[in-house]
């Protein structure tokens, strides 16, 4: 499994557990808000309830101090239980609020002690403990709140489901546009021809997921394809500088065919000229698919043989300079494994070179010799010669 994937699956998870905690949360804090909001609007039945429990424990003469410190209002609300000597039974002092507004009414019905706006709310209740003056309950309640009861107070529970995934998609958003907008700079640089962004040293080659393996691939890809461009542009170039060769060729031919239809040697300079270009077209072709000759191309060369039919082939168009071309050859030439036809065009290269760049009347000189177990073929002229520059292309 890729990292991206990875990310992607963890995301998933964090968002979905996200979701999960934030409902919980919401869920929990919207019922302690509701028992808040009916403690504050409907006393009676909160207090009555807590007031019932500590009549019950003042008649069994059991303790009563844990339920006043830990009942269901202890998280935002003190509980006071009043003697009738007006002290707190857990000796506690007793805020100036609860001095001030001492309730007097015995009945067991929750009445508002205090609720002035600049004081904390309270609220007080009648608890019977068997004597005949009775105890009092009084509620303070705590005048903050806990924050998210003020939205509360202000939104509904669907509002805030709501928001919690609007925040999850924006979440998701955030995560879209960390995944995608890498991918979207490396399209409309492909788009644009231009790749910079996926060079290698750019943020977006050097990540370790799934982008970075896309972008680094996309600057491999250019590289490649750059080098196919140039290599179909050096085999153009060739292809052009190849048939020009067996075309004047087939000009000078042609020409004399024009003033003699019965020159037998001229037309099958035609046939031959015409067959070289066809196989000129084919091995373009091949060298195109496979960018160099292959191995199983390679057959015996006869040295001999093949540079008298490439002098064969010159002497046509050197009679027109009135040029002399000469073949020396060796006798003790050792075989060759060559591509023929490829060797014949280097030949027919060289001497259409000589023969263009010789003086009129000049002389062309094919040779080829032995040299390190080898044959080395030469082809000398009279001509200005190739500049240093040019002779390593």
């Amino acid at each position: 499994m890729h990292r991206l994937v990875w990310k992607f699956w963890v995301a998933a998870w964090l968002a979905l557990l996200a979701m999960l905690a934030t409902t919980a949360l919401l869920m929990s804090q919207w019922h302690r808000f509701e028992f808040y909001a009916d403690a504050r609007t409907q006393p009676q039945a909160v207090l009555g309830k807590l007031a019932a429990e500590l009549t019950s424990r003042l008649k069994q003469e059991q303790p009563v101090n844990d339920l006043l410190e830990r009942n269901e209002l202890s998280e935002f609300a003190t509980s006071y239980l009043i003697t009738p000597q007006g002290e707190d039974v857990l000796g506690r002092p007793l805020p100036d609020e609860i001095l001030n507004s001492a309730p007097t009414d015995s009945s067991d019905d929750a009445t508002v002690a205090s609720q002035e706006p600049s004081q904390r709310p309270m609220f007080a209740i009648a608890v019977h403990g068997g004597e005949a003056t009775p105890y009092f309950l009084i509620v303070s309640f705590n005048k903050g709140q806990h924050p998210i009861w003020m939205l509360f107070q202000r939104l509904s529970l669907p509002w805030l489901l709501g928001g919690s995934l609007a925040l999850a998609g924006l979440l998701a958003l955030c995560l879209a546009y960390l995944v995608g907008h890498p991918i979207q700079r490396l399209a409309t640089s492909v788009a644009d021809g231009n790749l910079a962004p996926a060079q290698p040293g750019a943020s977006i080659a050097l990540r370790r997921d799934e982008i970075g393996v896309l972008a680094r691939a996309l600057h491999d890809f250019s590289v490649q394809a750059d080098s196919a461009l140039a290599h179909q542009r050096e085999l153009l170039r060739d292809l052009s500088h190849e048939i020009r060769t067996p075309l004047a060729r087939l000009q000078v031919a042609a020409e004399r065919v024009e003033l003699d239809a019965s020159d037998a040697i001229a037309t099958e300079q035609i046939q031959h000229q015409v067959q070289e270009i066809n196989r000129l077209v084919e091995d373009m072709l091949y060298l195109s698919r496979n960018e160099s000759a292959s191995a199983e191309a390679l057959t015996p060369w006869c040295a001999p043989s093949a540079l008298q039919r490439a002098r064969a082939r010159a002497c046509l168009s050197a009679q027109e300079k009135s040029l002399a071309v000469e073949l020396v050859v060796s006798q003790d030439l050792p075989p060759v494994q060559a591509s023929t036809p490829l060797l014949d065009r280097v030949l027919d290269n060289l001497l259409n070179n000589a023969i263009r760049h010789s003086p009129a009347g000049g002389t062309v000189t094919l040779s080829a010799q032995t040299k390190d177990n080898a044959v080395a073929v030469s082809v000398s002229d009279e001509g200005p010669g190739v500049p240093p520059a040019a002779l390593e292309r």
